[in-house]
């Protein structure tokens, strides 16, 4: 009966101790899943981190793109306003106009004035 005392002691013992290292292997692995978590959401915000940083960057040269394009028409729309004005004014006008066209400046016996054309320009005004 001592032996059997003994013994099922002893096998208390050992399931106890295999009991405790089981309750620590289980603690240890659950750190681990925890570090293994934890790890992975710092890797996801970092690569978010990264990717919020590039999209900044890309749309910084996107608009640098577009503002120098902007920059160049507004340069384009100053030229052809100043082309515009040069082709419209009378000094280029009149010569063209002779050259061309044979007009000359009208002489005072050529004008005639109607007076109901008078009456229906002020009306305009």
């Amino acid at each position: 009966m001592r032996k059997q005392m003994r013994q099922s002691r002893a096998t208390q013992t050992k399931q106890t101790s295999q009991t405790r290292i089981g309750v620590h292997a289980l603690k240890k692995r659950r750190r681990v899943r925890e570090a293994a978590s934890l790890l992975f959401i710092l890797a996801l915000i970092s690569l978010f981190c990264v990717w919020s940083r590039l999209a900044v960057l890309q749309a910084g040269y996107r608009m640098h793109d577009k503002l120098d394009r902007y920059e160049s028409l507004q340069e384009e729309y100053r030229a052809l306003r100043l082309e515009l004005a040069t082709r419209k004014s009378p000094q280029n006008l009149a010569p063209k106009a002779a050259e061309k066209l044979g007009l000359q400046q009208p002489t005072p016996d050529q004008i005639i004035v109607l007076s109901g054309a008078v009456r229906f320009a002020e009306q305009g005004k």
